[in-house]
């Protein structure tokens, strides 16, 4: 038998969770509330071969754990490929791996894109706003909004006639849903900026966010 406990397991009580392993390359799965003694217990199993989530109520443990059981006599062969504990009565492991990696991040970016741009040239200005064309990885669903896009910090626009970082624009994207780019503005009246560059840096993440 191979044992791992669990940390901070006494968080489980009381909840519904779902035990899955992979054992001779099929997907074994089942879901239980975690109760309070060692008659509650999950288990999931390929014959000889069974993975089980309970309580060690050995006086001086006191812990949950999940056991790599040998369910016969003799020795046998353990060939356990992966195990999964989960909160709730899904087993998310039944459906890893995706069909296609490439396929469901194309669906996921739809949704949200981090955004990296080094020094894209200015494409128009007024003296209230300049714009810079930018490319998105895949056409998002909808207009995106910015997320930790700061003035300066992880957004900066480079005066390319005075090498300075002009500061004090606010932002926005110009976006036609199911295209591939659009146009990010920095507004800001009288900038007297002639021609320039922007850049994100790498403070933190931009994030272009069109989630529901």
């Amino acid at each position: 038998m191979l044992r791992q406990y669990i940390e901070n397991g006494d968080d489980l009580i009381g909840r519904e969770v779902t035990l899955s392993a992979v054992i001779n390359d099929e997907i074994y799965y089942s879901s239980g509330i975690a109760g309070t003694s060692g008659l509650d217990r999950i288990i999931v199993g390929a014959g000889d071969i069974e993975v089980r989530f309970l309580f060690d109520d050995y006086p001086s443990i006191q812990k949950w754990c999940i056991d790599i059981f040998n369910n016969t006599s003799i020795p046998v062969i353990m060939n356990v490929q992966t195990i999964k504990l989960e909160v709730g009565n899904i087993s998310t492991l039944a459906n890893d791996p995706p069909q296609d990696y490439g396929e469901e991040l194309i669906k996921s970016q739809r949704y949200l894109q981090s955004i990296t741009a080094t020094d894209a040239r200015m494409a128009y200005r007024t003296s209230e706003v300049l714009q810079f064309g930018l490319f998105l990885a895949t056409p998002m669903r909808a207009q995106p909004t910015i997320i930790n896009g700061v003035d300066g910090d992880t957004l900066v626009i480079w005066d390319v006639n005075t090498n300075q970082r002009p500061t004090g624009f606010s932002y926005n994207f110009s976006y036609t849903p199911g295209s591939v780019g659009g146009y990010l503005s920095a507004w800001k009246t009288d900038h007297g900026v002639m021609d320039a560059t922007f850049y994100t840096t790498n403070t933190r993440p931009v994030l272009f966010s069109a989630e529901l």
